[in-house]
């Protein structure tokens, strides 16, 4: 249920959208931790790190960039008149676009998601504040 792509809209101190970019295309399959095989050496043995071939977006920016998992932010991305990225945000939203899906398929698709972590105990909201980093 990944995104085809994901759009970072910033908005500048006078809450005035300041730029809007889209990333690259989402694969339909993209490794979300490091892979390790079982019987692979422990991470402090190995002489390769654990992010290889299929998780290296995570580890890797410009490689995360290529993948539609990162947006960089340039000066020629700005729209609004007379801003520049040194005034700082007062907002930044990033939302997952995906174009291909019908509204059925979707709500669908996100409904067995989220039965399935509820059935597992791991849904749940962070409280707010919550460091993104977390």
């Amino acid at each position: 249920m990944l995104p085809d792509r994901f759009c970072a809209v910033g908005y500048a101190p006078n809450g005035k959208i300041a730029f809007r970019k889209f990333g690259q295309v989402v694969p339909d399959v993209l490794a979300m931790s490091p892979v390790i095989a079982p019987g692979d050496p422990k991470p402090a043995e190995a002489a390769a790190t654990p992010f290889g071939d299929e998780s290296k977006w995570l580890a890797d920016y410009a490689t995360a960039e290529q993948l539609g998992m990162g947006i960089t932010i340039r000066k020629a991305d700005i729209t609004l008149s007379g801003y520049e990225l040194s005034k700082g945000l007062s907002r930044l939203v990033v939302l997952g676009i995906d174009w291909t899906l019908s509204p059925a398929d979707a709500s669908a698709g996100i409904g067995a998601l989220l039965e399935a972590n509820g059935a597992n105990g791991g849904i749940g909201f962070l409280p707010l504040g919550t460091a993104t980093n977390n």
